[in-house]
């Protein structure tokens, strides 16, 4: 490094090279990018999750009492079906 140029043979020629780079990066196989089933909703801002917060209880509510209904109607048909018969 501290010898000068002139006495080292001239400018450096070589300035890029590929090899044994795919050999390297087989060893252990190219893998596949990791996917993920849901984006991180941490580096989102507050106010897009807080709404995201309310908006899912309120669906939940909405798919919970949509499920109570179901369930009684199917229990009155029982129950209806079995007065019928008897």
């Amino acid at each position: 490094a501290g010898v000068p140029m002139r006495l080292r043979g001239g400018a450096k020629s070589k300035n890029h090279t590929n090899h044994n780079q795919t050999k390297k990066a087989h060893r252990n196989g190219i893998k596949r990018v990791k996917t993920h089933r849901f984006e991180t909703t941490k580096d989102r801002d507050a106010k897009y999750g807080r709404n995201n917060r309310y908006a899912r209880k309120g669906s939940m509510r909405i798919h919970k009492k949509a499920l109570a209904e179901k369930r009684a109607k199917l229990h009155n048909a029982a129950a209806a079906a079995a007065t019928a018969e008897a």
